[in-house]
């Protein structure tokens, strides 16, 4: 993870971990561009232009990784603290559930003890991703 300023971040996504962290992202672009359709629709000028910086930082971070992540390849996720942060929050929530889901699929037969790993272990990653973020940020 690297500091390139004060309010920019970058992380390393792992391969394993990229579809969680990607789909996180893509969310988050949603998320703001409904933000902003809310904010257009009568907000101050102030909200509606918070809106669509935040909007444009989500795209940004697209463009940069690409709108779909090649099976079995990492990525460099970069760009404002705050969306960078919020990526990896989102992602954890997601990798979070889907331990449960594995877990009740293992236990009605419909999942092994290595896919149940799988997801245990991507939690364990994504929150080390995570926790390094808030680590630097504390600082």
């Amino acid at each position: 993870m690297s500091e390139t300023s004060r309010h920019h971040r970058s992380v390393r996504v792992p391969a394993a971990q990229a579809a969680a962290v990607h789909e996180a992202l893509v969310t988050t672009y949603a998320v703001q561009a409904d933000a902003l359709a809310v904010a257009a629709g009568g907000d101050a000028p102030a909200v509606v232009q918070d809106a669509r910086r935040e909007l444009a930082e989500a795209e940004d971070a697209l463009d940069a990784v690409g709108w779909q992540v090649a099976p079995g390849e990492g990525f460099e996720l970069a760009g404002a603290a705050g969306l960078v942060r919020e990526v990896l929050y989102g992602a954890l929530l997601a990798v979070a559930e889907a331990v449960g889901e594995r877990c009740r699929e293992y236990e009605a037969g419909r999942a092994g003890r290595d896919e149940l790993a799988r997801a245990v272990g991507d939690v364990v990653v994504v929150h080390e991703l995570f926790d390094r973020l808030e680590a630097l940020d504390a600082l």
